[in-house]
């Protein structure tokens, strides 16, 4: 994702301060706190059992907060107000290349979930796009360089659709279900809700390839991830035992949220994500929710920071990051 200016700047700052624990409430000074932050959507999903109900151990509870955009979300883990926090797989190793030993990666929360759906029953291939426009949301992030590794695995002589990001956001939907566009590719939980209105409109929307094809076109002979959960280092070294809960905890979450979609609609209703529960318990089976420590995860984190490194070096800080990125 693209990075505000103020974002940037706090790169250079380092990450000199960890978040300093503070007294739960006036009357408690026995019980400190600390504070993880989750993006509004996917990943805020499976971590909305954290939300709603916070993490406990020994002194310490770990308050989950759900915020809008990495931009909101990067500043408070640079300045320590976060010990800890989902990104996107680029903008994680983008921050460790511009501040070495600043993060460590945990463990991949968030597997491969962008659709393309479309207006025209007869489109179910990619072949079916031929010379076609593909309106998306993720200008500069994991939608843009999947697609351009598409386009490039499937050569210059072929008819290829152009992929178009002119559009904000919040209208894609509206515009595929309104017949405005044919043609959208989305992650979730949006393409459900695309889905959802259209039927509820009785529009011809269908999900044309699925998050597994989308996979197989940029060449991920496995999934690719989408999120992962990060740790600030100092946090990492001085905290051991607290973090090792605090993933448990994660995982634990991710695994409840899959086995109980319509409850954990109803948490993230509550949890302020801005999206209906039955949305959301809809959209549950398609967000490709995993818990996967970083050990296991390296090699398929690699390979998609290798699809950015090649469209776009800054992207991903100029570099795949070296094995210190990675939670031991």
């Amino acid at each position: 994702m693209k990075i505000t200016v103020f974002a940037l700047l706090l790169f250079c700052t380092g990450l000199e301060t960890f978040a300093s624990a503070t007294a739960d409430s006036p009357g408690n000074h026995s019980v400190k706190t600390v504070r993880i932050l989750a993006l509004n959507g996917p990943s805020g999903v499976g971590l909305s059992r954290l939300v709603d109900t916070p993490l406990l151990v020994s002194d310490t509870r770990a308050l989950t907060s759900i915020v809008p955009s990495v931009d909101v979300l990067l500043p408070q883990l640079l300045n320590g107000d976060a010990v800890a926090g989902v990104l996107p797989p680029n903008v994680a190793a983008k921050l460790y290349n511009r501040s070495p030993g600043s993060i460590v990666l945990c463990a991949v929360v968030g597997n491969g979930m962008l659709s393309v759906l479309s207006v025209n029953p007869a489109v179910n291939s990619f072949d079916d796009l031929a010379g076609s426009t593909v309106h998306s949301t993720g200008s500069g992030s994991t939608p843009e360089y999947l697609f351009a590794e598409i386009l490039a695995r499937r050569g210059a002589g072929s008819s290829v659709p152009v992929i178009d990001f002119s559009l904000p956001p919040s209208e894609i939907a509206a515009a595929l279900v309104s017949g405005r566009i044919e043609h959208a590719l989305l992650p979730e939980p949006f393409s459900t809700v695309a889905l959802m209105r259209a039927a509820s409109s009785k529009r011809p929307v269908h999900r044309a390839l699925s998050p597994a094809v989308v996979g197989r076109e940029a060449g991920f002979a496995h999934d690719y991830p989408m999120t992962v959960f990060v740790a600030r280092s100092d946090f990492a070294k001085n905290k051991p035992e607290l973090l090792r809960a605090i993933l448990s905890g994660v995982r634990e979450s991710i695994q409840w949220t899959n086995a109980n979609p319509a409850e954990a609609g109803r948490v993230a209703e509550r949890a302020g994500m801005g999206i209906a529960a039955a949305y959301t318990e809809a959209s549950v089976p398609h967000c490709n929710l995993v818990y996967i420590p970083a050990a296991e995860a390296r090699e398929h984190v690699e390979r998609l920071l290798a699809v950015f490194l090649s469209r776009s070096p800054e992207s991903v800080g100029g570099a795949l990051p070296d094995g210190d990125f990675y939670l031991k």
